[in-house]
């Protein structure tokens, strides 16, 4: 991203009435009113601001939180900032100093995601160097040119390997298929393994991503309930008779609700596989943070491979950015997704996928699940005592068995559109969902977020609640 070179700002740095920040505040605003910056631009650093500017760190901290609270510009994690898209000239916005009190750091957005891991604690110099001694290696040849699209051969293995080791599965290298990621892989199973007008059973509340994936590859999804026991089996009964072809589920912790499926429907749901001949498209999405005594199998493990397409991702492990996911299918199946693979993307990420190799050959990705393991169930158990402390007298949580997230419901009911608008007016950004039950509730990931943030969080909960409840 480019970004400009030098601010064309003129201050009146004598002026006493108009502190430093607003002028900078406002001319600004007057670049973009003027066409001058555009929207999508992006700006210099603070640091860099200032220094041309000549002025404090602190006064251009202030002028960007001041714009951002106005709606000129927008604050993208880990990027900078930008000017807002779209941008309303309306007079009504305009910054006048004399209407404007000073604006603090803890006026600013916090962004609340769905259970996204900390990439703080990332094995990002691991990575770096298997990345580095991979290109300098004298065969870098073999990972630098076209290669397999089903994934490097070697890696597949690891994963079956992986897979058969720790969740039970049989699974052989030739029914491993490396995706830029988890949604990469149900798109390309929507695509390649049903087809237009295929019927499909989906959890309801569901992954809302999936759920476009499927639509828009025009198969027509059938909504079943979810209770604390999981998708209710017995819903689905009356539609089999239609043209279903596939289930997709979230067992291990259901998206958004976090409920594991139980046993009895577990068993239940092995059945009617195997006695419908369903496709049973199973997103484990957070099966690497288990806070279980013993692990649960996956679905998969009990069926037959031409039953099942395990999906699961690298990208949970190490970090988001990281877009290396894995299907587990029959081998006619993988075969399919390979020749879809080739038209949209030819091969993957051939030198991640080396490198990542090289971090599960050496123990490392193991060492890191352990210690994030309980990284993570150190940061969730202080989550759930300030949630016990500020919220137990506005708000429902259950405590799951693993993951990143926790769900959250209002003892009160409260509607989805009205508590987001709420959340928006606190400068907050939470997920938010309607249950199967017509409950709202908040799908809150805690594992990315410090624990000030955390404490902030719930805090601001617990007075949002107190009035909005009352």
């Amino acid at each position: 991203m480019i970004r400009p070179w030098y601010f064309a700002i003129e201050l009146d740095k004598e002026n006493k009435q108009i502190p430093l920040y607003k002028q900078i505040a406002q001319k600004i605003q007057a670049q973009i009113m003027s066409g001058g910056l555009k929207p999508g631009d992006a700006l210099p650093g603070s640091r860099v601001l200032a220094t041309e500017l000549g002025v404090s760190r602190k006064s251009v901290v202030n002028a960007m939180d001041l714009l951002i609270l106005s709606g000129w510009l927008v604050n993208k994690e880990r990027s900078g900032l930008y000017v807002a898209i779209p941008v309303f000239h309306d007079d009504k916005q305009v910054i006048r100093a004399e209407e404007v009190e000073d604006i603090k750091p803890s006026s600013l957005i916090l962004r609340v995601d769905d259970g996204a891991p900390d990439t703080r604690i990332a094995p990002v110099n691991e990575l770096a160097r298997a990345y580095r001694r991979l290109l300098r290696m004298k065969g870098r040849h073999n990972v630098l040119g076209y290669n397999d699209p089903n994934g490097i051969f070697r890696f597949r293995r690891a994963v079956s390997i992986m897979l058969n080791h720790e969740r039970g599965m049989r699974t052989r290298t030739e029914e491993i298929f490396i995706t830029r990621g988890s949604q990469m892989g149900l798109y390309l199973v929507a695509h390649a393994l049903l087809r237009p007008d295929d019927c499909l059973i989906m959890e309801q509340p569901c992954y809302e991503k999936a759920y476009e994936v499927f639509l828009q590859a025009g198969i027509k999804v059938i909504p079943i309930d979810v209770d604390e026991n999981g998708i209710i089996v017995n819903d689905m009964l009356p539609h089999l008779f239609e043209n279903v072809k596939a289930v997709y589920l979230t067992p291990r912790h259901q998206y958004p609700t976090m409920v594991e499926l139980s046993t009895e429907r577990r068993r239940q749901l092995i059945e009617l596989a195997m006695s419908y001949h369903l496709l049973m498209i199973e997103d484990d999405y957070d099966c690497d943070f288990s806070f279980r005594p013993t692990p649960i199998m996956p679905l998969s493990a009990m069926l037959p491979s031409d039953l099942y397409v395990y999906i699961g991702t690298f990208s949970k492990i190490i970090a988001p950015a990281i877009r290396v996911g894995y299907i587990a299918t029959s081998e006619a199946n993988v075969s399919a997704l390979g020749n879809l693979r080739r038209i949209i993307d030819i091969q993957g990420d051939m030198v991640m996928e080396a490198a990542i190799l090289e971090l599960i050959e050496d123990g490392v990705i193991h060492r890191h699940i352990n210690k994030s393991t309980k990284y993570y169930k150190q940061k969730r158990m202080y989550f759930i005592e300030l949630l016990e402390r500020h919220l137990i007298d506005y708000a429902t949580f259950s405590i799951p068995q693993g993951g990143l997230a926790l769900w959250i419901i209002p003892l009160q009911p409260i509607s989805p559109d009205q508590l987001l608008d709420t959340l928006e007016k606190h400068h907050l950004s939470i997920p938010v969902f309607c249950d199967s039950c017509g409950r709202t509730g908040m799908r809150i990931g805690y594992a990315s977020l410090s624990e000030e943030e955390l404490e902030k969080l719930v805090k601001e909960l617990g007075m949002i609640f107190s009035t909005l409840l009352h």
